[in-house]
């Protein structure tokens, strides 16, 4: 099923719209990315690049370099935006 027929169907739920407020849909906004931290292990990034990611998106630099840093973090982002890969 795809995600057009799946947020269709929720719409069209009365039981499942109790419990939403609003509908909204975001605009499409450019990708904001960053090279490889210098210090990932040169073996993941080579993994990353043989599946085509030759960057990090904006946020999973950030939150390397928090880990990094032994701070806490947690990462907030639309879908489809690379949380998978924090």
């Amino acid at each position: 099923m795809s995600v057009e027929t799946a947020v269709r169907r929720l719409r069209l739920d009365p039981q499942f719209n109790r419990n939403v407020t609003t509908w909204q849909t975001l605009p499409e906004q450019p990708a904001r990315t960053a090279p490889f931290p210098t210090d990932l292990d040169p073996r993941l990034a080579a993994v990353l690049r043989a599946q085509g990611i030759d960057s990090l998106y904006s946020h999973q630099a950030a939150a390397w370099t928090a880990a990094r840093a032994g701070e806490n973090w947690v990462v907030v982002t639309p879908t489809a935006s690379g949380k998978t890969l924090c």
